[in-house]
C-alpha cells in the first residue's frame, strides 16, 4: 500500500471554482546560479500537484547527463548518476508544454543554473521567434568556433543548448561558455532533439552569434515550413473507362509540368505504346491528374504508366522531380465505353457578384480536357454603363482550364458583363458541347474606400546585393501586401484597405522574390529581416507617406 500510494499522481480534494492559473515553480535546491555545488541531487518544487508525464516530457538537461527522477507532492527529485565537471556549467530547463493536473501550462519556460566549479558560465543569447506555429518550438545552439562548421550536420547532432519557446516567441538561452554559436529554429516532433527533415518545421538565424560576459546578443529568427527535398511519387493508376485514367501521386504537382508529354503509356509487356493526348488536374486537387488516350485501351488488359526522367517530367511544387524508383503503376483497363461529355464546372465567381478585383484574371474550369483545334469560343466583355467593348485576351492555362484576362485595369466600382458563347466545343475525348452561353454580370471594387502608402527603407548600401521587400499587415483585416523597393529603398503600396498597419522588411539576397528560411546541410543561413514596432493608420482616398523603415 505504501508503494501504491506513492506511485499515486496526488490532487487535491474538489470543489470551488475551477482553478485557471499557471503552475509556478516555488524553490529549487540548489538556487539558481549557485557555484561549487557538490550535492548529487537536485530538487524542483511547483506551488500545485502537477501532470507528472507532462513535466518528464518538457525536462531536459544542458549539457546531458544520466539521471533518475521521482517524485513526493509537488517536488521533483533529479538524482546524478555521473559526476559532474566542474568546469562546465549545467542547465536543467523545463519548456513551456507541461501541466499541472488540470491542463494549465506555465507563462514561460524555467532554467535552473548551477556550476561544480567556483565560476558560472554567464553569456546569453536572446532574441524572438516568429512564425504562425512558433509555440511550443525549440531555439537549438550549437558551438562551431571549436570545430569545424562545414561539418555540423544539425540532422544527426544534438545541440548542448535549447530553449523551448511561449506564446510570446521570446526566448533566452543562458550559461551559454564564450564562443561563436549557430542557431535554429525547430518545432522537434519526435522530441529527439535533431531536426528531422522533411517533418519539423524549421528556420535558421540569419548569422551565426559571438557570446562573450560583457553583453547580450539579441537575435529574431522566423520558424518557416516544412523544407521537402523529396520527389512526388506516383500512388496509384486507375482506369476510369477505355479512354480516361487517373494517375494520384504523394502530393502536390507543379502545373507547368502536367504535359502529355511527362506520362509514357505501354501495355505490359512494352511492346504497345499509346499516346496520351491531354493531360489536366481533377478539379480541386493537384495530388490527381486525368490522363486521355489518343485511341481506345482494349478491356481487360494490364498497362503500365511511366513518368519517365527527362526535361518535361512531374514535379512537386517545391521543384522536386518524381522519385525514379516510385515513377510507374501498372493498372487494368476497364472494358466501359467513354460517354464523357465536356461542360463547364467552375465559374471565376457567381452571376452578380461584387467588389471583383480591378485586375482580376477570370477562370473557367471543364471536366475534361478540350480540344482547342477543333473548339470554337467567343468571348464578349462590355462595360455595362455605355455598352463600350473591353478589349482581353484569353488562353488555356491547362488542357481543361480557360483563363480570361482584360488587356487593361478596368474601372473602380463599375457595373461590367463577360458573355462566353460555346459555339463548338470538343473534348480530347472527341465529345461535343453545342450552343451554350454562360454570361456574368459583375461590380468591381471601389477604390473609394481604399488607401495608399508609401516611404523608404534605410540600409547601408555597400552591405547588401539583392533587392529589399516590405511586407504590410492590416492588423484589422489579416492581410498582407507586399512590394519591392526600388534601388534607393523607395516603396509605395496603392489601393489597398484602410486600417491599422504593420510593417516588416526583408533582404531578399537571391533574388527569388520570396523569403527564405534557410537550409540544414549544407548549412545555409536565412535572408535577413526586421519586424517593426510601428503601427500606421491607412485613410481611405488619401495617400500616407514619409514611412521610414531603418533595416540597419
Amino acid at each position: 500500500m505504501i508503494f501504491i500510494l506513492s506511485c499515486a499522481n496526488p490532487q487535491p480534494p474538489p470543489g470551488g471554482p475551477p482553478d485557471t492559473s499557471p503552475p509556478l515553480i516555488v524553490e529549487t535546491v540548489p538556487v539558481s546560479g549557485s557555484t561549487n555545488f557538490k550535492g548529487d541531487e537536485v530538487v524542483i518544487k511547483f506551488n500545485k500537484y502537477m501532470n507528472r508525464q507532462k513535466v518528464l516530457e518538457n525536462l531536459y538537461f544542458s549539457p546531458p547527463i544520466k539521471n533518475r527522477i521521482s517524485w513526493s507532492g509537488k517536488k521533483i527529485f533529479i538524482k546524478f548518476l555521473e559526476p559532474r565537471t566542474s568546469e562546465l556549467t549545467y542547465t536543467i530547463n523545463l519548456g513551456t508544454e507541461y501541466e499541472d493536473y488540470l491542463g494549465n501550462k506555465p507563462e514561460s519556460g524555467f532554467s535552473l543554473i548551477f556550476s561544480p566549479g567556483s565560476k558560472i558560465d554567464s553569456g546569453t543569447i536572446a532574441g524572438l521567434l516568429f512564425g504562425e506555429k512558433r509555440e511550443g518550438a525549440f531555439i537549438y545552439a550549437y558551438r562551431i568556433d571549436n570545430i569545424n562548421p562545414d561539418t555540423l550536420d544539425i540532422r544527426k547532432s544534438k545541440p548542448v543548448y535549447r530553449m523551448q519557446v511561449g506564446k510570446t516567441g521570446k526566448f533566452e538561452i543562458k550559461a551559454l561558455a564564450e564562443g561563436i554559436y549557430r542557431i535554429i529554429a525547430v518545432n522537434d516532433v519526435f522530441r529527439n532533439e535533431i531536426y528531422d527533415e522533411g517533418i519539423d518545421f524549421f528556420g535558421a538565424a540569419p548569422e551565426d552569434v559571438y557570446v562573450n560576459y560583457d553583453s547580450i546578443p539579441l537575435i529574431n529568427l522566423k520558424l518557416g515550413p516544412i523544407i521537402d527535398k523529396n520527389g512526388p511519387l506516383l500512388f496509384n493508376v486507375e482506369s476510369i473507362n477505355n479512354r480516361i485514367i487517373t494517375a494520384t501521386f504523394s502530393e502536390d504537382i507543379d502545373s507547368a509540368y502536367v504535359k502529355p508529354l511527362a506520362f509514357i503509356l505501354t501495355d505490359s509487356s512494352g511492346y504497345d505504346t499509346v499516346n496520351i493526348s491531354s493531360a489536366y488536374f481533377q478539379h480541386n486537387t493537384a495530388k490527381k491528374i486525368e490522363l486521355i488516350t489518343e485511341r481506345k485501351l482494349q478491356g481487360n488488359k494490364k498497362w503500365q504508366i511511366i513518368c519517365p526522367i527527362r526535361d518535361i517530367a512531374i514535379r512537386d511544387i517545391a521543384g522536386n522531380l518524381i522519385v525514379d524508383t516510385a515513377n510507374s503503376k501498372l493498372f487494368i483497363s476497364k472494358d466501359v465505353y467513354d460517354t464523357t461529355k465536356p461542360k463547364i464546372i467552375g465559374l471565376p465567381f457567381p452571376d452578380s457578384s461584387s467588389k471583383i478585383k480591378l485586375n482580376e484574371d477570370f477562370i473557367f474550369v471543364f471536366n475534361i480536357g478540350i480540344d482547342k483545334s477543333k473548339s470554337e469560343l467567343k468571348v464578349k466583355f462590355i462595360d455595362i454603363k455605355d455598352s463600350s467593348d473591353i478589349n482581353l485576351s484569353f488562353e488555356y492555362i491547362m488542357d481543361n482550364i480557360l483563363k480570361i484576362k482584360p488587356n487593361n485595369q478596368l474601372e473602380s466600382d463599375r457595373w461590367y458583363q463577360l458573355s462566353l458563347e460555346i459555339i463548338k466545343l470538343v473534348s480530347k475525348n472527341q465529345q461535343f458541347l453545342l450552343d451554350t452561353t454562360i454570361t456574368l454580370n459583375f461590380k468591381t471594387e471601389d477604390l473609394r474606400q481604399y488607401g495608399s502608402i508609401s516611404g523608404k527603407i534605410k540600409f547601408k548600401k555597400d552591405l547588401y546585393a539583392g533587392d529589399f521587400y516590405v511586407i504590410a499587415q492590416n492588423i484589422d483585416k489579416k492581410m498582407l501586401f507586399t512590394v519591392r523597393t526600388d534601388k534607393s529603398g523607395a516603396w509605395k503600396l496603392n489601393n489597398i484597405p484602410a486600417g491599422k498597419y504593420n510593417f516588416e522588411v526583408f533582404h531578399d539576397e537571391n533574388l527569388n522574390g520570396k523569403y527564405d528560411f534557410g537550409d540544414s546541410f549544407p548549412f545555409r543561413h536565412a535572408e535577413k529581416f526586421k519586424v517593426f514596432e510601428l503601427e500606421i493608420n491607412v485613410k481611405a482616398r488619401w495617400e500616407t507617406e514619409n514611412v521610414i523603415l531603418n533595416f540597419d
